[in-house]
């Protein structure tokens, strides 16, 4: 997606929403295409937060945010800048709480689209991307396959459904191939 806006003429700066997520191939490529990148693997808690400020400090027209991290400074440590914002818009569950408390407060300085609240997010992405991505991570990072193992999932709302889902659909698959053995 920052591609994307690039291609069509935006200056784009990006920091990874979450330290433990970002690949740092993929924070270089997109440096080399051009955009303003913030961010790499296993940043400390401070070097998270510079990293924002820093893509903050390019002065956004528009926010794309993923936690509301972003828009948090926006309102207390770069006030300054919040002013120029046009608007934008937050994915998640916990951003779009953190919103709405904001907002109560009669503190929200700019508009913002609560994309989580949309249908296609939470039925679709929320339960089959968060359930394949939980997944493919764990897998990823241990070197483990899940099949067979015992999952407990705290939590059941629709990310919850999804993993539970993916666990069930690894369980199968391990049956089928003890059949077809």
């Amino acid at each position: 997606m920052a591609e994307v806006l690039k291609a069509g003429g935006a200056q784009v700066s990006i920091a990874g929403s979450n330290p433990l997520s970002t690949q740092d191939d993929v924070a270089a490529a997109l440096a080399v295409a051009g955009l303003n990148v913030y961010s790499w693997y296993n940043a400390t808690d401070e070097e998270y937060k510079d990293h924002l400020l820093n893509m903050i400090d390019d002065g956004p027209d528009i926010v794309i945010d993923d936690g509301g991290d972003v828009v948090q400074l926006l309102h207390t440590e770069r006030t300054d800048l919040a002013k120029k914002v046009l608007g934008g818009c937050e994915e998640t569950t916990t951003g779009v709480l953190r919103l709405r408390a904001l907002e109560r407060q009669g503190g929200l300085k700019f508009p913002m689209i609560a994309v989580n609240d949309a249908y296609c997010k939470y039925l679709f992405d929320n339960r089959y991307g968060t359930g394949e991505s939980v997944w493919s991570g764990i897998m990823r990072t241990t070197n483990l396959i899940c099949a067979g193992k015992t999952v407990v999932v705290a939590g059941y709302g629709w990310c919850g459904k999804g993993i539970a889902m993916r666990a069930k659909v690894w369980e199968q698959r391990l049956l089928l191939q003890r059949l077809i053995q």
